[in-house]
C-alpha cells in the first residue's frame, strides 16, 4: 500500500468514529491537566512557604556562647572558631554577624514624602556580610563607608506600616523604593530608657535596600562598619554575636548541629526549631501533592493505555480487512501508532491549556480574596515550561505504550481467525 493511501487510511480512521476520538482526547486532556495542575500547586505552595518564612532550611545560626562558672575554657565565637566551622563536613558557607554593642537613638523631625514626621526611636544595629542577602540587595552599595553607612531594613517593616500604622493614621502607603537613599543619624551610647552609657558617637546612615533576611528589630549594616563602631565605642570588636552556617543540603542540618555541639557551641534553639518546622512543612506539602500527582500520573497512564487498547480491539475486524486487501502488518502498526500520537498530542495540549487556565483562575480568585495582604507572593500556581512539555511527552508515551503491544499481538493473528470472530 502506497504512502498516500496510508495517509488517506489514517484520515479515514480518525473520521470513522469521531466521538471515540473526541472522548480519547478529552480523557487524555483530563488526565494530563490534573497531573500538571497538582504539580503546579505543589511548586506554588512550596514557594509560598519559603516566601512566608524566609529563614532557609539549609541554614542554622550559631550564637555566641555564654560564660559558665566552672568552665576551664571560654569558647569564643571569633575567626578561629569560624575556621573550625568551615572544616566541618557538609558546611558550604559561613555568614558572620556582629552587633553594635551599645544602645543608640535617632530623631526624625522632617517632611518625608509629603508627611511631617516627628519621632524618636531606639536603634539596634547588626553588622552582617553582604552575601547573606544574596540578590535581595545591590552588593556594590553595601560596603563600609565612615561618612554614610548603608543600612538594610526588613521588608516586614514596610508591611507592618502599610497594613496597620498607615490606615489608622490616614497616611499614604509606601513602597520600599520610596525610602531608598533616605538618610538618618544615630547617636550611640544614648538611650531613651537607660540614659547615657558613655561618650556619645554620632554616625550617619542611609537606607540602601530591603530584604526579608534583614534584622527585624533594627538595621543591618556592613560587618566592617559594626567592627569600626565597636572599636570607636570601646566595645568588643573581634568576637561575633552569631554565625550563620549554611550546609550543602537541608538533610545534613542535624549532622552539622551535632558537629557544632562537639566543638562546644550551641545553635539558637528557636532558630533550630523553626528550621525543623519549616523543613517539615515544606516536605509535607510537596510530599503530599507529589504523591497525589504521581498517583494521578499512574492512573492517567493506565487510563490512556487501556482506552486506546480498547479502541484498537474494537477495530480488529477493520484492520483484518485492510490486511486482506494488501496492507502489511508494519504499515497498519504505523497507522495505529500515528493515530495514537495525534490523539495524545491533541489531548496533551488540551491538558496543558486546562492546567494553565486552572492555575490562572486560582491565582485570580485567591488574590481577589486575599489582595489586602501585601506580603503575598506574586503567584500561587507555578510550573516551569519544561514540566508542561514533559506532561505532553508523558501523554504521548502512555498512548504509544497503550497501542504498541496490542497492535503487534492483533496483527500476528490470522486474517481468517479475526474475521471469524475467534
Amino acid at each position: 500500500m502506497r504512502f498516500w493511501a496510508l495517509q488517506k487510511l489514517l484520515g479515514l480512521s480518525l473520521k470513522r468514529d469521531a466521538s471515540l476520538a473526541y472522548s480519547s482526547i478529552f480523557g487524555i486532556g483530563l488526565a494530563t491537566g490534573s497531573l500538571l495542575f497538582f504539580l503546579g500547586l505543589g511548586f506554588g505552595l512550596t514557594s509560598f512557604i519559603q516566601h512566608l518564612f524566609p529563614v532557609e532550611a539549609k541554614r542554622v545560626e550559631v550564637k555566641a556562647p555564654q560564660w559558665v562558672v566552672g568552665e576551664t575554657e571560654y569558647k569564643k565565637l571569633d575567626e578561629v572558631a569560624c575556621t573550625d566551622f568551615q572544616k566541618l563536613k557538609h558546611v558550604r558557607a559561613l555568614f558572620r554577624k556582629m552587633e553594635v554593642r551599645a544602645p543608640g537613638i535617632t530623631r526624625v523631625n522632617d517632611d518625608i514624602l509629603g508627611m511631617r514626621i516627628d519621632m524618636g526611636l531606639e536603634v539596634m544595629a547588626v553588622g552582617v556580610e553582604p552575601a547573606l542577602f544574596g540578590e535581595d540587595i545591590e552588593q556594590a552599595l553595601f560596603v563600609e563607608d565612615e561618612e554614610a553607612v548603608p543600612a538594610i531594613l526588613s521588608t516586614y517593616l514596610i508591611d507592618v506600616y502599610n497594613q496597620h500604622f498607615a490606615p489608622k493614621n490616614g497616611l499614604a502607603s509606601l513602597k520600599g523604593d520610596m525610602l531608598k537613599g533616605f538618610g538618618f543619624d544615630v547617636i550611640f551610647n544614648r538611650s531613651f530608657f537607660a540614659g547615657n552609657t558613655g561618650e556619645r558617637v554620632r554616625q550617619e546612615f542611609f537606607v540602601a535596600g530591603f530584604s526579608p533576611k534583614a534584622f527585624l528589630a533594627g538595621i543591618s549594616i556592613p560587618l566592617e562598619s559594626a567592627k569600626r563602631l565597636n572599636r570607636t565605642l570601646g566595645r568588643e570588636a573581634e568576637q561575633y554575636s552569631s554565625v550563620v552556617v549554611e550546609v550543602d543540603d537541608s538533610t545534613h542540618i542535624a549532622s552539622v548541629i551535632q558537629q557544632l555541639e562537639r566543638l562546644g557551641f550551641k545553635t539558637d534553639e528557636g532558630e533550630r526549631r523553626f528550621v525543623q518546622q519549616l523543613g517539615l512543612a515544606t516536605w509535607a506539602t510537596t510530599g503530599a501533592l507529589s504523591l497525589l500527582s504521581i498517583l494521578i500520573g499512574v492512573l492517567a497512564t493506565i487510563n490512556i493505555a487501556q482506552g486506546l487498547s480498547h479502541s484498537l480491539h474494537m477495530r480488529e475486524g477493520e484492520l483484518a480487512i485492510f490486511r486482506a486487501v494488501g496492507a502489511t502488518s508494519a504499515q497498519l502498526v504505523g497507522v495505529v501508532v500515528a493515530q495514537a500520537f495525534i490523539l495524545a498530542l491533541a489531548g496533551g495540549g488540551l491538558g496543558v491549556l486546562a492546567a494553565w487556565g486552572g492555575g490562572y483562575l486560582l491565582d485570580g480568585f485567591l488574590f481577589q480574596a486575599l489582595g489586602a495582604i501585601t506580603w503575598l507572593p506574586k503567584r500561587f500556581f507555578m510550573l516551569p515550561v519544561g514540566v508542561y512539555l514533559g506532561g505532553v511527552m508523558g501523554a504521548i508515551l502512555a498512548a504509544l505504550l497503550g497501542v504498541w503491544g496490542p497492535s503487534r499481538r492483533l496483527l500476528r493473528r490470522g486474517i481468517a481467525e479475526v474475521l471469524a470472530g475467534r
